[in-house]
C-alpha cells in the first residue's frame, strides 16, 4: 500500500490521501512542518481525521510526482523514525509583552491618579496599548474581526479621552492574564521537558573489566550500564549484576521506592535510591519509555478538543454584535464612557486561556502516572465512553498461562505430547506457544523439524513433523477442519472447563491423541477495576477466544454482566462496530498486532504498555504499564478535566453576558468591565489546574 495516493492535482497544488496519516502516532504540526521543510513546498496542511494532505508548491523548483514517489517507495518504518526524529523549527511568534504590559500599567494607573493627562503618562499608556493594535489590526487585513479589535477600539476611546486610568487597569489586566497563560502552559510542559532534558549528561559503562565515561548518546544496544547509589538510570534494561533500591516515580507517580535484583527490568529517568548495579542495556536513550512518553505527549499537547473548536466559534462570532451593540449604544446615548466598557467586554480571551491550561495540564499529569493521553481529542473522546470492551487474556488475565494437564488419548507419552505441541508451536510468539515450548525445554525434550506449518491467527497450527499431519488448537480449530469430538473427549474438556482452565486438542490426521490444558491467573486489580468502572456507569464487555465455559467462569468471578466466547481476532472489530452501531461510545483495550483493527474501530482505542508497536501507533491512549487502574484513571480524569472545561465555557458566557448588561444599564466604567473580562479568565485558568489523577 503507497503511504500517499493522489486524488487531486492542479497547477501548484496537489492532494494526497493516506491511511497511514490517520493513525500514525506523530502530530499534524510536525507532519506539516516536515513537508513545509522540503525545497519547493510552500505550505502543507493535514487532516488527521480523514488522512487528507494539501500541498502548495512551486513547479519550478519542485517535481511534485518525483517526491510522492520517493516518499511511496520508502518503507514505513524508515518514513516513520524521520517524522519522530524531526524537530519543527520554532516560528519566530512576536510574543506580547506580557510582563511589560503589566508594570507599564501598574506604573501608568498609579501616576494617573496625580496627573490624570499627562503627555508622558499617555505616551506609556500608548505603548503598552500597541499589541493589541497590532493584533487587530493584522486580524483586520486578513479579514477577520477578533477580540484584539474590541480591545483596541475600549484603549483607543479611554485614551482619546484622557481616561487614563480606566486605560491602564485594562493593559495591566490584559497584561496579567497572558502572563498566567504562558506561566501556566509552561508548568504544565515543564515536566515533559524536564524528561526529555539529558542534553550533556553522562553514564559510566563497563568494557573489558573497566570503566569508562560516556555521553548518554553514545551508549549501544548490549552496553553494560553501571548506576550507583544517587545516579539516575540512563537507558532501558535488564540487571545483570547488583542489587538497588529505585525510585519509579517519574513513570509511575507512586514516590515509593522498590527493590530490584538481578533480572528485574529498569527503566531510564528512575533514579537509584541505594545500591550498584549493572544494567545490560536493551533500549538505548532515544527509545526508552520515557522518550516515547515525553515525545509523544509533547507532540499532541497542543491538539484542543471538539469542544473549544465550536465554542470558539461561537466566541468569534459574537463580536461584530458586540461591536453592533457599542455602535447602537453611541448612537442612543452617546455615552463614549459606556460604549467603551461594552467594547471591553469579549466572549474569547476566557476560552483560549483556560482550555489549552486544563487539557496541557490534564496530559502532563497523566503522562507521569504512565498514561499517554494523544491530545484534546482523544481526552474528550474519552470523556465520553460508556462502553469499555476488553480482551480477557493479557488483559484481564496476566496473559502468563501455566501448562496445567497433559492428557494422553492413545498409546503415547505425555512427553511425546508436549514433543509434538511445542514442536508445531516453535518460533510462535504468542503466550501459550512459549509457555508449551518452555516446558519442553524444562524437560530437556528435542523438538522435530517442523515443514509446511499453516498458522490460524487466534486458533491454531498445523504442520507435518516426520512426514506425518498434525494439528494443534482450539475446538473451534477442529471444527474448521471437520475433526469429530468423541462424548469421552468433551467430558475431560467439560471437567476441565468446570475448574477455569482452557484446552487444546493434537491431532494426528483426522484423530485427537492428546489435550493440553492450560490456566491463565486473573490479575489482581480486575476485579476492583471491573467495580470501578460500574460505579462509573460504564458497560462492560469481555471478548475472548476461549469457550464459553471458560468465559463464563472468568465473568461470574469478576462481575462483568456482558461476554462473547469463540471470538477471533477479525471479529473483535466486528464487536466493536456493533455496539456503537446500538449507540455506545465505545473504548477498546488492547495489547498486540492483532487488536489493532479493532482499536481503530472503537472511539477510543488503549494500548497496553508491552502491546505491539502496531497497537501503540493506532491507539488514542497508551498505557505504559500493565495496570488496569491506569484505565480507570484515564477516564476518570478525562471526565473530570471535561467537567472543567464546559464549566468554565458557561461561566465565561454567564459573566461576560453580565459585563455587558451592566455597562450597559450602569454608569459605565471600562476598568470594571476589564476587571469581569480578564479577573474570570484568570479564575478560569486557576480552575482549570484542578483535575488530578485519582485512585478512585
Amino acid at each position: 500500500m503507497n503511504l500517499f495516493d493522489i486524488k487531486h492535482k492542479s497547477y501548484g497544488r496537489i492532494r494526497v490521501n493516506s491511511f497511514y496519516l490517520k493513525y500514525i502516532d506523530v502530530s499534524e504540526d510536525t507532519i506539516e512542518s516536515f513537508i513545509k521543510s522540503q525545497d519547493g513546498i510552500i505550505d502543507a496542511k493535514l487532516n488527521k481525521t480523514t488522512g487528507s494532505l494539501s500541498i502548495e508548491y512551486d513547479p519550478d523548483k519542485i517535481f511534485i510526482e518525483e517526491f510522492i514517489e520517493l516518499i511511496n517507495n520508502t518503507p514505513i518504518d524508515v518514513i516513520l523514525g524521520v517524522l519522530k526524529a524531526y524537530k519543527p523549527k520554532k516560528e519566530q511568534v512576536e510574543e506580547e509583552p506580557s510582563k511589560f504590559r503589566m508594570m507599564a500599567g501598574v506604573l501608568g494607573g498609579a501616576l494617573s491618579l496625580f496627573m490624570p493627562s499627562n503627555i508622558f503618562i499617555k505616551t506609556i499608556t500608548i505603548f503598552a496599548s500597541l499589541p493589541s493594535f497590532k493584533k487587530a489590526a493584522k486580524n483586520l487585513l486578513k479579514g477577520k474581526l477578533s477580540y484584539q479589535l474590541l480591545d483596541s477600539l475600549a484603549l483607543g476611546i479611554t485614551i482619546q479621552r484622557n481616561m487614563l486610568l480606566s486605560a491602564n487597569a485594562m493593559n495591566f489586566f490584559i497584561g496579567l492574564g497572558d502572563y498566567m497563560e504562558d506561566k501556566l502552559s509552561n508548568k504544565a510542559r515543564a515536566s515533559i521537558e524536564e524528561l526529555l532534558n539529558v542534553d550533556g549528561e553522562t553514564a559510566y559503562i563497563e568494557k573489558d573489566g573497566t570503566k569508562i565515561e560516556v555521553p548518554i548518546e553514545e551508549i549501544n544496544h548490549g552496553d553494560i550500564v553501571v548506576v550507583y547509589p544517587g545516579g539516575r538510570i540512563p537507558v532501558d534494561g535488564i540487571i545483570k549484576e547488583g542489587k538497588a533500591i529505585i525510585n519509579e516515580s517519574v513513570l509511575t507517580g507512586e514516590d515509593r521506592p522498590i527493590l530490584k535484583e538481578e533480572g528485574s527490568k529498569v527503566y531510564a529517568g528512575t533514579n537509584v535510591v541505594d545500591g550498584k548495579i549493572y544494567i545490560e542495556v536493551e533500549y538505548k536513550s532515544s527509545e526508552t519509555v520515557i522518550s516515547k512518553i515525553a515525545h509523544m505527549v509533547e507532540s499532541y499537547m497542543n491538539q484542543k478538543p471538539a469542544v473549544y473548536d465550536r465554542f470558539n466559534k461561537i466566541a468569534d462570532a459574537t463580536v461584530l454584535p458586540i461591536l453592533s451593540l457599542a455602535a447602537f449604544n453611541q448612537l442612543t446615548t452617546g455615552n463614549i464612557v459606556k460604549t467603551s466598557s461594552i467594547l471591553t467586554i469579549d466572549y474569547n480571551t476566557n476560552l483560549r486561556v483556560s482550555v489549552p491550561i486544563a487539557i496541557a495540564s490534564s496530559i502532563s499529569k497523566a503522562s507521569r502516572q504512565g498514561i499517554l493521553i494523544k491530545g484534546g481529542k482523544s481526552l474528550e473522546e474519552l470523556s465520553k465512553i460508556n462502553c469499555i470492551v476488553v480482551d480477557k487474556t493479557g488483559t484481564l488475565t496476566k496473559g502468563e498461562p501455566v501448562i496445567t494437564d497433559v492428557i494422553s488419548l492413545e498409546n503415547i507419552s505425555q512427553e511425546e505430547i508436549i514433543k509434538i505441541a511445542a514442536s508445531l508451536e516453535q518460533r510462535l510468539k504468542h503466550p501459550i506457544a512459549e509457555a508449551i515450548v518452555n516446558l519442553a525445554k524444562e524437560k530437556n525434550i528435542e523438538l522435530y523439524e517442523r515443514e509446511d506449518s499453516d498458522y490460524d491467527i487466534g486458533l491454531g497450527i498445523s504442520a507435518k513433523l516426520d512426514d506425518e499431519e498434525y494439528r494443534f488448537g482450539s475446538s473451534r480449530y477442529m471444527s474448521n477442519h471437520k475433526i469429530s469430538i468423541s462424548k469421552h473427549v468433551k467430558d475431560i474438556v467439560k471437567q476441565k472447563h468446570d475448574e477455569s482452565k482452557t484446552v487444546l486438542y493434537l491431532t494426528k490426521g483426522k484423530k485427537i491423541i492428546g489435550l493440553v490444558a492450560f490456566k491463565d491467573a486473573i490479575r489482581e486489580e480486575a476485579k476492583n477495576f471491573v467495580q470501578k468502572l460500574r460505579n462509573l456507569g460504564i458497560k462492560i464487555v469481555m471478548l475472548t477466544g476461549d469457550n464459553e465455559e471458560v468465559a463464563q467462569a472468568i465473568a461470574r468471578e469478576l462481575g462483568i454482566n456482558e461476554f462473547r466466547a469463540r471470538v477471533s481476532p477479525q471479529e473483535k472489530a466486528k464487536h466493536v462496530e456493533a455496539l456503537k452501531s446500538q449507540g455506545y461510545k465505545v473504548a477498546m483495550v488492547g495489547d498486540g498486532i492483532n487488536d489493532s483493527i479493532a482499536l481503530s474501530a472503537a472511539n477510543v482505542g488503549i494500548a497496553m504498555g508491552d502491546g505491539s508497536q502496531v497497537a501503540i501507533d493506532v491507539a488514542d491512549v497508551v498505557l505504559v504499564r500493565e495496570d488496569l487502574n491506569l484505565i480507570y484513571k484515564s477516564i476518570k480524569l478525562s471526565k473530570d478535566t471535561m467537567k472543567v472545561v464546559n464549566n468554565n465555557i458557561k461561566f465565561n458566557f454567564g459573566i461576560n453576558t453580565m459585563g455587558i448588561l451592566l455597562s450597559m444599564v450602569g454608569t459605565g466604567n471600562p476598568a470594571l468591565a476589564v476587571m469581569i473580562n480578564n479577573g474570570s479568565t484568570i479564575l478560569s485558568a486557576l480552575y482549570s489546574l484542578t483535575p488530578e489523577v485519582k485512585n478512585g
